[in-house]
């Protein structure tokens, strides 16, 4: 019951997160939209920051499961990353949303949501050789020019949100499939011919389940 608990009111509060940001929302916001008692929510959790913390955490767990995947299917799993991504981030969009405001107000949270971003970053690089070695992926050309790439799609990754949303303000809306787009349009480019013809028969088998599914 506890564990179930502890749930609810993460997930209640990444709800309040994303509607109001993580400066607005209190602990009394999150205990009222519960229909709990504050002292309930600090039974389980001794502060705001510590709810935070675990949601972060939780996150970051979801990600790194499908990240390092000891049992990779070819370049399908570089998709599975992507999508795992792109619902993480709109589950808890407040993080990328508000990443001023977390840095200000709490600096520890931050702090490990660095160390977590490059926690990912080495394990794509793990990823990107994997890829090269199985000759899906052209070799680097130069030194660090991999790492620079899988940078500038985590780049992508943490912003588009921001920009969706900016973006709309103004009567102008990217989709999510178009960034999706745009992460692909990064990447392609550097596979190899084998690599290429594996990607494209994912893509239309993708089509195909979709077409049947229309």
């Amino acid at each position: 019951m506890s564990s179930n608990t502890k749930e609810r009111i993460l997930d209640k509060a990444t709800e309040l997160f994303n509607e109001q940001g993580i400066t607005n929302t209190s602990i009394r916001n999150i205990a009222d939209a519960l229909e709990m008692s504050p002292g309930n929510i600090t039974y389980h959790f001794k502060s705001k920051e510590e709810i935070v913390q675990h949601i972060q955490e939780r996150n970051f767990q979801n990600i790194q499961s499908v990240l390092a995947q000891s049992e990779r299917v070819g370049l399908e799993h570089f998709d599975k990353i992507l999508d795992t991504v792109m619902i993480q981030q709109q589950r808890s969009r407040c993080f990328f949303s508000d990443t001023m405001d977390l840095v200000r107000n709490y600096p520890s949270i931050a702090q490990k949501l660095a160390q977590n971003i490059t926690k990912n970053l080495k394990t794509a690089r793990v990823l990107f050789d994997y890829y090269i070695g199985r000759g899906l992926l052209k070799p680097e050309r130069t030194e660090g020019a991999y790492d620079h790439l899988i940078h500038s799609i985590l780049l992508v990754c943490i912003s588009w949100l921001k920009h969706q949303t900016v973006m709309a303000t103004n009567d102008v809306h990217f989709s999510e499939e178009y960034f999706l787009g745009m992460l692909r349009s990064m990447f392609i480019p550097h596979l190899t011919e084998k690599g290429l013809k594996e990607y494209e028969a994912l893509h239309r088998k993708k089509a195909s389940m979709n077409d049947h599914k229309a």
